[in-house]
C-alpha cells in the first residue's frame, strides 16, 4: 500500500525498493530524460548501491549503477523544472533563466553552436562564476516544459558572456523559433561525462564483465591474473626497481618511437633477477631493504604483481604515485608475461604480381592502460613514467604539462599522416569523411549566413531568393515577373500616389487567413469555412499595422552603408540595402569630378536614391512588425498588385519575409542532421586512427571520462592491465565503464579516507550509497588490501593531527624528523580564531570570503618573505573560490 509505505522510515522504504525489479531494461532507456520524468514531482523508484555484500547477478549490478548515475544527472533538472512550474526561483545547484532568446548560430570546429541571450544576475562575475561552464547541461522550453530540448554549454567567450551571450550545442534537432521567449534551467552536471559513461554501461557485455567474481559477487579470495596462470613465466626481473635506466628494450616494431638503447644489466643485483611471481608468498621475496622500499610498500608491490584485483590505500605522503610508477615499471620490463598470440594478415610477394596474403601468428603486447580521475593527476603520473619509458600516448584533452604535451595522441597522428604512415584504408576513409564534413559544414555555414542576413533586415530581400523558396503566390509572381519590376513595385519611386491616394476596403483585396494545417492548394475551401471572428481578427491586425506604419512615415533614419557580400551565397540576399547617404554623396561627387557623370545625372540619381532609401527604411520598419496573426493571409486572385496601396505592399512583403525565414530554417534542419550524422561517422574514423596509434605504445593514459568517451578504442586495444590512480575519488560506474572485456588485472591506488566520490545530488550519496567508490566497497566486502604506512611529507607536528584520529597506523619516516624550525613564528602548526564577519555574498556561487583573513594572510606571507624565505616556498590554500579571488586581488 503506497500510503502505508509513506509512513515508514526512509531506510525501511528504501529497503522495500531494493527488492523490487524494474519494469524496463536499463539497456533500452534513453540517456536523456523524458518529458514525463522531468515534470513528475516524485523521483523514480531506484535501488540503492549495495555497499557491503554481493549483488544478485551482473544484470542487477549494472542496472543499479546505471539508474543511480542517470538519476544523479536528471534530478537537478527535474527540481529546476518543478521550481519553474511553481513560480519559484533557482536553488544552489540549479539556475533558472527566463526570457531567453536564440540569436545567431555558427559552425565552430565542426560543431553547430547556437548563441542564446540570457539575463544574468547583477552579481554575476565571469572570472569566478560556476555558471555556464563548458559541458553544463541546459534544458530549454517555450511552453512551461510541456515540451523541451537539452543543450550543453559549448564554451563561453568572456566578452560575449558579459553581454549575456553563451554558445550551446543542441543534443537533438529541435525546431527553434528565434521569435520565442524560452525558459532555461541550468544544472552543473557535466553532461559529456554522464553521457559517455551511461552509454558505456549499456554496451557492457553482461556475460563477460571483467572481475565480476569480486565486483559483483563479492568474493574475497583473489587469484593471480589469468595471463600469469596461462603463461610460462613464473619469475620476474625486479632489478629495474633499483636501477631505473635498466629497462628491457621494447618488443614492438613501429614508426613512432625510436629504438631504445640496450642497457647492460646492473651488477650486484642478481638476487632480484628471478623473483618468484606465481604461487609465491611475500615471505619468499627479497626484503624491503633489498628492494629499496619500506615494509608496507614491499607488501603492496608484491600484491600488485601477483593478484588480479589489488586495492592499495595510500594516506597523505606515503608514496602512492611513487609505488604506482614502480609497479608500472616492473610490469613493462616483464611484458613477455602478458603478451598474447594473435593472427595477422600480411601481404606477400608474388612472381606474377598478383595480390596475395598469408596469415601469420604474432606475439602482441597490448599497452598498459592508465586511468586517473583528473587531468592533473594523469599528467603527473605520466611524467613520472618518462624516467623509464618514452613509449607513452595520452588520449584526451590538451595537457597542461609541457613535458606530456609532446605525447598527445594527436601529435603522433599528425606525424604519421605527414609521413603517410597511416594504413591506406584508414587514411582513405579519413580523407573521404573529412571532405564530406567540410562540404556539409560549408553548405550549412552558407545557409546560416544568408538566414542571418535576412533576419538582420538591412535590405530588400532579393526576388530570386523569394521565388526559389516559393513564398510569392503564382498570381502575384506572374504580374511582377522580374527582380527589376519587383524592386520598382515594392519601392515605388515612380508611383508615389500609392502611398496616400489609394483608398479601398481591405476586404476587396485580402482573403481570410488560412489555417496552419491546411494545404495551400485547398485555401479556397478553408477560407469559406473561416468564422467571422477569425475574419475580423485578420482585418483588425491589418488596420493596426497600417496605423503604426502611418505614424512613422515622417521618420527617416540614417543607416550605415553596407556593401553586399555576394560571396557568402550562390544567390544574392538583397536587391538593395540601406546605405549611408554621405557615402553615396561622395560616390556621386567623385564621378562628377572625374567627368563620368554630368550635373543632371547626379541630380537624377541623388533624387532616385533618396526616395528609394526613404521607402526602403519605411518598408524595413514595417517588416519588423509581428505578422504572426496575418502570416497565412492570401491576396485575392483578381487583384492587380500595381493598384495596391503602399501599406498593403509592405504587409505582403512582411508576410513573404516571415514565410521565407520559416522555409529557410526548415531547409537548414536537414543540413544540420546531415552534418551531425557525418560528424558521428568522422568520430568512428578518428577512433580507427587513434587505435592504430595507441597500439604502438607501451602505456596509454586517459581520464576516466576519456576512457568512457573513447570506449570503442579501449575495447579494441584489449589492454590486459589497468592501473587506476585516485581510484577512491571515482564513482563506481565510471570505473566499471572504463574496463574492457579483456581486462585481467586491475590495480586501484587511492585513499578512501581522504576524498570520496562527489555525486551531483547529495541525497543520492547519503541515502543510496552513490558516494561510495568501488575502491571502498571492495574494502567493505573484506577484500584484502594494502595500506602504505610511512609518510614522507609532513613534519611530525602536522602528522600528529591525523594519528590516530584518522589513520591509526600511520608512521613518520625518519626523513621528516629534524627539519629546521620556521623562522619568524613560535610554532610550526597553529590555529587562529577571530570574530570578524564574512563579506556578504558578492557573487552567485554561494561561496565565502573574509577580508580580515585575507589581509592577515597577506601580511603573514610578507613577514615570512622578510625572514628570508622565497615566494616559491610559501603556499596559501583556501577551500572557497570567493576567498581565492579576494586573495588574488
Amino acid at each position: 500500500d503506497p500510503k502505508q509505505s509513506q509512513k515508514l522510515p526512509l531506510s525501511a522504504r528504501l529497503a522495500q525498493l531494493d527488492d523490487m525489479e524494474p519494469d524496463d531494461d536499463y539497456r533500452e532507456l534513453p540517456i536523456e530524460p523524458t518529458s514525463e520524468e522531468l515534470t513528475k514531482l516524485q523521483p523514480p523508484a531506484i535501488r540503492r548501491n549495495i555497499t557491503k555484500g554481493a549483488y544478485k547477478d551482473v544484470h542487477n549490478y549494472l542496472d543499479v549503477q546505471f539508474r543511480l548515475l542517470r538519476e544523479d544527472f536528471i534530478r537537478p533538472l527535474r527540481e529546476g523544472v518543478c521550481l519553474v512550474r511553481s513560480g519559484e526561483r533557482g536553488s544552489k545547484d540549479v539556475r533558472v533563466y527566463r526570457g531567453v532568446t536564440f540569436q545567431e548560430a555558427e559552425v565552430i570546429r565542426g560543431v553547430l553552436v547556437h548563441f542564446v541571450k540570457l539575463k544574468l544576475p547583477k552579481n554575476f562575475k565571469v572570472e569566478s562564476s560556476k555558471r555556464l561552464l563548458f559541458g553544463n547541461v541546459i534544458c530549454f522550453s517555450a511552453d512551461n516544459f510541456s515540451s523541451y530540448f537539452l543543450a550543453t554549454v559549448a564554451g563561453a567567450d568572456p566578452k560575449k558572456l558579459k553581454e549575456g551571450l553563451v554558445g550551446v550545442k543542441l543534443l537533438s534537432q529541435p525546431k527553434i523559433d528565434s521569435s520565442c521567449w524560452y525558459t532555461a534551467v541550468e544544472s552543473r552536471a557535466f553532461f559529456v561525462s554522464y553521457k559517455h559513461v551511461l552509454k558505456a554501461l549499456q554496451n557492457l557485455n553482461e556475460f563477460i564483465l571483467p572481475l565480476a567474481e569480486h565486483i559483483v559477487f563479492a568474493q574475497t579470495v583473489v587469484e593471480a591474473p589469468v595471463y600469469l596462470l596461462n603463461s610460462k613465466v613464473t619469475h620476474y626481473d625486479l632489478r629495474v626497481i633499483l636501477n631505473t635506466s635498466y629497462m628491457k628494450a621494447p618488443g614492438k616494431l613501429n614508426h613512432l618511437f625510436t629504438d631504445a638503447e640496450t642497457v647492460e644489466p646492473p651488477a650486484g643485483l642478481e638476487y632480484l633477477e628471478a623473483v618468484p611471481i606465481l604461487n609465491a608468498s611475500v615471505e619468499t621475496w627479497p626484503t624491503f631493504a633489498q628492494l629499496g622500499l619500506d615494509q608496507s610498500q614491499r607488501n603492496a608491490l608484491q600484491a600488485a604483481l601477483t593478484k588480479r584485483l589489488v586495492v592499495i590505500q595510500g594516506p597523505p605522503g606515503t608514496g602512492k604515485t611513487f609505488l604506482g610508477l614502480k609497479i608500472t615499471q616492473v610490469l613493462l620490463h616483464n611484458s613477455n608475461a602478458w603478451a598474447r598470440k594473435e593472427t595477422e594478415t600480411r601481404l606477400i610477394k608474388s612472381p606474377n604480381y598478383l595480390r596475395q596474403t598469408t596469415s601469420v601468428e604474432v606475439e602482441v603486447i597490448p599497452p598498459i592502460l592508465i586511468l586517473c580521475y583528473t587531468n592533473h593527476a594523469l599528467d603527473q603520473f605520466l611524467e613520472g613514467m618518462l624516467q623509464f619509458t618514452g613509449e607513452i600516448i595520452r588520449i584526451g584533452s590538451r595537457s597542461k604539462s609541457e613535458n606530456i604535451q609532446h605525447y598527445q595522441i594527436n601529435e603522433y597522428l599528425r606525424y604519421l599522416k605527414d609521413n603517410r604512415l597511416v594504413p591506406s584504408n584508414v587514411r582513405n576513409a579519413g580523407n573521404r569523411i573529412r571532405n564530406q564534413v567540410s562540404e556539409a559544414e560549408g553548405d550549412l555555414k552558407r545557409q546560416f549566413s544568408q538566414l542571418q542576413e535576412v533576419c538582420a533586415n538591412k535590405g530588400l530581400v532579393s526576388w530570386n531568393l523569394l521565388i526559389a523558396h516559393g513564398v510569392i503566390p503564382s498570381t502575384v509572381a506572374s504580374q511582377l515577373k522580374s527582380s527589376a519590376v519587383y524592386r520598382s513595385w515594392i519601392l515605388p519611386v515612380h508611383q508615389p500616389q500609392c502611398v496616400n491616394e489609394y483608398v479601398y476596403d481591405g476586404r476587396e483585396v485580402w482573403s481570410a487567413p488560412v489555417k496552419e494545417n491546411v494545404d495551400v492548394n485547398e485555401c479556397g475551401q478553408a477560407n469559406a469555412n473561416q468564422s467571422k471572428e477569425d475574419d475580423d481578427e485578420w482585418h483588425d491586425a491589418l488596420e493596426m499595422l497600417r496605423a503604426a506604419e502611418s505614424e512613422r512615415m515622417v521618420e527617416v533614419e540614417d543607416e550605415v552603408f553596407h556593401k553586399t557580400d555576394s560571396g557568402m551565397s550562390s544567390m544574392k540576399t538583397f536587391e538593395v540595402e540601406l546605405s549611408d547617404h554621405k557615402l553615396y554623396q561622395n560616390y556621386l561627387y567623385d564621378n562628377l569630378r572625374t567627368g563620368v557623370f554630368t550635373e543632371e545625372d547626379v541630380r537624377i540619381q541623388w533624387r532616385t536614391f533618396f526616395i528609394e532609401q526613404n521607402y526602403l527604411a519605411k518598408l524595413l520598419e514595417f517588416s519588423e512588425k509581428d505578422v504572426s496573426v496575418a502570416r497565412h493571409g492570401t491576396i485575392k486572385d483578381n487583384v492587380q498588385v500595381f493598384d495596391l496601396a503602399f501599406a498593403d505592399r509592405c504587409l505582403m512583403y512582411a508576410i513573404w519575409k516571415h514565410k521565407l525565414v520559416a522555409k529557410m530554417r526548415e531547409k537548414i534542419r536537414p543540413a544540420e542532421v546531415r552534418l551531425h550524422s557525418l560528424l558521428e561517422r568522422a568520430q568512428e574514423v578518428k577512433n580507427s586512427e587513434y587505435l592504430h596509434v595507441a597500439r604502438q605504445a607501451d602505456v596509454v593514459g586517459l581520464t576516466t571520462t576519456g576512457a568512457a568517451q573513447f570506449q570503442a578504442v579501449v575495447q579494441e586495444l584489449k589492454p590486459r592491465i589497468v592501473i587506476i590512480e585516485e581510484a577512491a575519488e571515482i564513482l563506481e560506474a565510471h570505473v566499471v565503464a572504463s574496463l574492457n572485456s579483456n581486462c585481467e588485472h586491475l590495480i586501484m591506488i587511492g585513499d578512501h579516507q581522504q576524498l570520496k566520490p562527489s555525486p551531483a545530488v547529495y541525497q543520492l550519496g547519503k541515502n543510496y550509497g552513490l558516494d561510495m567508490s568501488l575502491f571502498e566497497r571492495m574494502i567493505n566486502n573484506g577484500l584484502e588490501y594494502q595500506t602504505l604506512q610511512y609518510q614522507h611529507r609532513m613534519r611530525p607536528e602536522i602528522s600528529s593531527l591525523l594519528v590516530p584520529s584518522i589513520y591509526e597506523h600511520l608512521k613518520d619516516h625518519q626523513s621528516v624528523h629534524g627539519r629546521p624550525h620556521i623562522r619568524g613564528v613560535e610554532k610550526s602548526v597553529f590555529f587562529i580564531t577571530h570574530k570578524e564577519k564574512e563579506v556578504p555574498e558578492s557573487d552567485d556561487n554561494n561561496s565565502h570570503s573574509n577580508e580580515h583573513e585575507a589581509a592577515f594572510i597577506m601580511r603573514l606571507a610578507r613577514h615570512l618573505v622578510l625572514q628570508g624565505y622565497s615566494t616559491e616556498q610559501i603556499t596559501v590554500l583556501t577551500p572557497y573560490s570567493g576567498q581565492f579571488f579576494l586573495l588574488k586581488k
